[in-house]
């Protein structure tokens, strides 16, 4: 009947709709399939909250109740609503943002409520707290730590050996043959060296995998960098193609990168252009599953003076009062982990924020 309702979605009230496809949901999920049902104060959801449980006792389902989760406490709504607006071009309002009432998701409820809170929102609907018990008795899922999960990497059948370590071992050789025309004891010790650690690592589907999808990247004409990061010190990832550099040409440290005495997975840092990184995704994702294909997000926080310019022009702070804050935050507070520990250590900083939060010199 609706999809996500604290996002803003419209709610289109279309009953019978909605009952054809609970219905389909039903037949594929059986006893696993629950009607959902939130309640964050918002006038979409009320068509939902009366409908739902009508739905529910007509077609035999349980109800659920949930909450959308964007931040731990009631009182982060208008930190996190600032936080929403800074991507938001904000130079034709002229009158500014009231945070604690132009809220982005139109709700302040969108926040980690406890057992308690959430017990005394669906009061009316104690079926539906029931329910989120049953479906955490049904979660078994484990997640041992220190054990690697990696994709099955297919050995062709025309390869002549009977393992990944043995495949893997066959590729570096044969690769060192082709970047290095006179090898020498030099690189032959090291690659087996390095082979060695790989293989008591387990590591050998790992390098093959890696190996394998700059192979299709360098095929189909999308450009790959030449490597870098502790990955260039290995003679391996360099037989492999998987960097371009040779490490003995740089004294470069396989150790930095690879130690059996530090286990931990590889790290190859890996470049290919941008507008065709879809296509190595998919291939990886073609070759070794979708389940064993995911991408990873990476959490940057603002400098202190970018935090600064971004909130004080969210919050519509003249932009000569920005900079007469910023200048006072020294550039040795650049890397500080919080406004704070900058305020702390610059009384000048400290002095002219409360000079504008409270319209008084100090």
């Amino acid at each position: 009947m609706c999809r996500r309702c604290s996002s803003g979605t419209p709610v289109n009230n279309n009953y019978e709709q909605a009952k054809e496809a609970a219905i389909i949901y039903k037949e594929i999920f059986g006893s696993d399939f629950y009607l959902e049902i939130q309640n964050h104060g918002m006038e979409l959801e009320k068509p939902v909250l009366a409908n739902m449980p009508k739905l529910a006792k007509e077609l035999e389902l349980k109800l659920i109740a949930t909450n959308d989760v964007h931040y731990i406490k009631h009182e982060h709504h208008i930190p996190h609503n600032i936080y929403l607006y800074i991507s938001t071009d904000l130079s034709r309002d002229k009158e500014g943002k009231n945070m604690e009432v132009d809220l982005r998701y139109g709700t302040d409820q969108v926040y980690f409520k406890s057992a308690e809170q959430m017990c005394e929102l669906f009061k009316d609907y104690p079926e539906a707290i029931e329910s989120t018990l049953e479906v955490a008795d049904k979660c078994n899922l484990e997640l041992p730590k220190g054990v690697y999960h990696m994709p099955n990497f297919p050995i062709p059948e025309d390869s002549g050996v009977n393992n990944l370590d043995e495949y893997l071992v066959k590729l570096a050789n044969e690769g060192l043959k082709d970047k290095i025309k006179n090898i020498t004891n030099v690189e032959t010790d090291r690659l087996n060296e390095e082979l060695e650690v790989i293989k008591k690592m387990q590591f050998s589907g790992y390098f093959l995998i890696v190996a394998d999808f700059i192979k299709h990247a360098k095929n189909n004409n999308i450009l790959v960098g030449p490597g870098r990061g502790s990955a260039a010190g290995s003679l391996v990832c360099y037989a492999l193609g998987i960097t371009n550099v040779n490490p003995l040409d740089y004294n470069l440290l396989f150790e930095r990168f690879l130690n059996p005495e530090r286990v931990s997975m590889p790290d190859i840092d890996i470049d290919f252009q941008d507008d065709k990184r879809d296509n190595v995704i998919n291939y990886s994702k073609q070759k070794y599953g979708e389940n064993s294909v995911s991408q990873i997000v990476t959490f940057n926080r603002l400098k202190t003076k970018a935090v600064l310019k971004d909130v004080g022009r969210v919050l519509n702070y003249p932009f000569d009062a920005i900079n007469e804050i910023t200048k006072h935050v020294p550039s040795i507070f650049g890397k500080v982990k919080s406004l704070e520990t900058a305020t702390g250590k610059s009384p000048n900083l400290r002095n002219i924020l409360m000079k504008y939060l409270t319209g008084k010199n100090f």
